[in-house]
């Protein structure tokens, strides 16, 4: 409990956190492997301006198709900006971002942008406000 209310209220979905792991091999090629860290809840939303919703899923076309979406996602902790994150679910363990144009619709993976302090009116860390963006690379956990 923290404060009058449960994180299973506040925090209605989990997702997975993944860190790097670099290696180097012998002849000096530098390895990115990403390694499940944990599973943590949450709450995400996507991001909301002047009180309409925007589209969270922009596509541009140029020379390269791109989809642009962000999300702000709540956590109780600080969210580092050299992982990443995916897996993000509802309670009853329903995929709630997901590559529809994949084939089997993998979920999303998110870079961490940034992660804000929510504070009280005494100085006390509430919770976190992270902003995350579509990883243009969707394949780095395969």
């Amino acid at each position: 409990m923290i404060g009058s209310y449960s994180v299973e209220a506040k925090y209605a979905m989990t997702m997975d956190v993944y860190r790097v792991q670099i290696a180097q091999s012998a002849t000096g090629q530098v390895k990115r492997e990403w390694i499940y860290a944990e599973t943590i809840p949450c709450l995400a939303k996507s991001i909301i301006s002047s009180g309409v919703r925007s589209p969270s899923n922009d596509k541009t076309i140029d020379s390269r198709y791109v989809i642009e979406e962000i999300i702000k996602v709540m956590t109780l902790d600080k969210l580092p900006r050299n992982a990443k994150v995916s897996n993000i679910k509802d309670l009853q363990g329903n995929i709630l971002w997901e590559e529809a144009e994949v084939l089997n619709s993998p979920p999303t993976i998110f870079n961490i942008v940034g992660s804000t302090p929510i504070i009280d009116g005494f100085g006390q860390i509430l919770e976190y406000e992270n902003t995350l963006q579509r990883s243009d690379i969707q394949g780095a956990f395969s």
